[in-house]
């Protein structure tokens, strides 16, 4: 086995969550940076992030549970986050299994940048894909091409909207640090679907937008 290949399982290896005592015992250094605008309760049998609106009444806007056996359950403004939405971060049982998994959850849930409440995880969640749906009913073999064209272009708008914050800045390095060693090994990766990464295509894009906000 190269040494590239060792370095990467040995990578994978780290960044494994064992059981919940180490989610629990390790926690605070795995995911340090985000820990400032997450407040954490330790109470057994779960482990809580979750963050506080306390200009008026307080009230708790987001929150991620990781049960004693790993599962994740997310709440926004006391809504369960479809399972469904979920399994995007952490595969499709819902089971917490890597430490940028956790990253990811954290740093999309908790992305604040846009005070505008429409730009919150709640409106990515519950108004774009009724955007979604709502279009795609609308849809029809009988429409113009002009205006087919112009639903699709807000099919696309709203899946990226989706897409927005989903990896951090964390994730796309690793990913990109791996597409750099061996761009076919990425691609193995990819649909192994051991790690939650970009598409190619996808992490290329992300890559060159941040490529062009540095120059300007």
């Amino acid at each position: 086995m190269g040494t590239r290949s060792t370095n990467f399982l040995n990578a994978l290896k780290s960044d494994q969550i064992l059981d919940f005592y180490d989610l629990n015992s390790n926690f605070q250094f795995k995911v340090s940076n985000y820990l400032n605008s997450w407040k954490v309760d330790q109470e057994l049998p779960h482990v809580l992030f979750y963050k506080l609106d306390v200009l008026d009444c307080p009230t708790i806007t987001v929150s991620i549970k990781i049960t004693e056996f790993l599962e994740v359950e997310v709440f926004v403004r006391s809504k369960k986050v479809e399972d469904s939405y979920i399994e995007s971060f952490v595969g499709s049982d819902c089971i917490l299994k890597y430490w940028k998994q956790l990253e990811n959850l954290l740093n999309f849930f908790g992305s604040d940048t846009v005070p505008s409440p429409k730009h919150n995880a709640d409106f990515y969640i519950s108004e774009a894909f009724s955007n979604l749906y709502e279009c795609l009913e609308n849809l029809s073999v009988e429409d113009e091409v002009k205006n087919l064209k112009g639903k699709l272009k807000f099919l696309t708008n709203q899946i990226g909207l989706l897409k927005r914050n989903v990896y951090s800045s964390y994730t796309i390095q690793m990913a990109y640090s791996i597409y750099l060693c061996s761009s076919s090994c990425y691609k193995e990766i990819e649909n192994l679907g051991c790690l939650t990464i970009p598409t190619e295509n996808e992490l290329l894009r992300l890559i060159n937008q941040t490529k062009a906000k540095l120059k300007h």
